[in-house]
């Protein structure tokens, strides 16, 4: 895929376990990549270990693009088009579950905890 783009946009995360191969993937083929992740290790990480072969190639890796805003937009441009009226207030609300069933901050964080230790 980023041999045939001129700009990828990942969305699919968590960036700490699909992210690396995209943006290394965009830079060997002289790709821009645009992430959506907002996880402050993973972005902190790409720069220090990309951003000089980045500039080198001269392509541009661009992460954190709408984590908050494009659910936010997505969900005010819905309800828009689906009321009779006018639309004056939308409020939005993040909820994160965590537990044995799902794979989100909680296996994250033990996988931080079990590789990067203290």
């Amino acid at each position: 895929m980023a041999r045939q783009a001129a700009i990828v946009l990942n969305c699919v995360g968590p960036y700490r376990f699909y992210g690396e191969p995209v943006v290394k993937a965009c830079i060997e083929n002289g790709t821009s990549c645009i992430d959506i992740s907002g996880e402050p290790q993973f972005l902190e990480l790409m720069y220090w270990k990309y951003h000089q072969k980045a500039a080198e190639k001269g392509v541009y890796i661009i992460g954190s693009s709408g984590f908050d805003s494009i659910p936010a937009d997505m969900g005010v441009i819905y309800t828009s088009n689906k009321i009779n009226g006018t639309l004056t207030a939308v409020e939005s609300f993040l909820t994160i579950n965590s537990g044995p069933e799902t794979r989100g901050p909680v296996h994250e964080f033990m996988h931080l905890e079990r590789n990067c230790g203290p």
